[in-house]
């Protein structure tokens, strides 16, 4: 299942806010640990998030069994 398309760091990580992650800041990337069970992923801090991360940290939500469309309206 893809996304396929590029992101922006500030959507991405208010999206991740908003599904129960807490971020930290790091020098380079963001780093949203999830409070449920404190499993991790990084974002990239780039104006514009290259499609194929948007895409691995869509495949990390939906493992955590958030729905697509959901993802989708808050990312994009």
């Amino acid at each position: 299942m893809s996304f396929f398309f590029p992101g922006k760091h500030d959507k991405i990580v208010s999206a991740l806010k908003r599904f129960g992650f807490s971020i930290s800041e790091g020098g380079s990337h963001s780093c949203a640990k999830c409070i449920e069970n404190g499993k991790k992923t990084t974002i990239p801090r780039h104006n514009d998030v290259k499609s194929e991360v948007v895409n691995n940290i869509c495949k990390f939500l939906l493992e955590k069994e958030f729905k697509k469309e959901e993802i989708s309206k808050f990312i994009k």
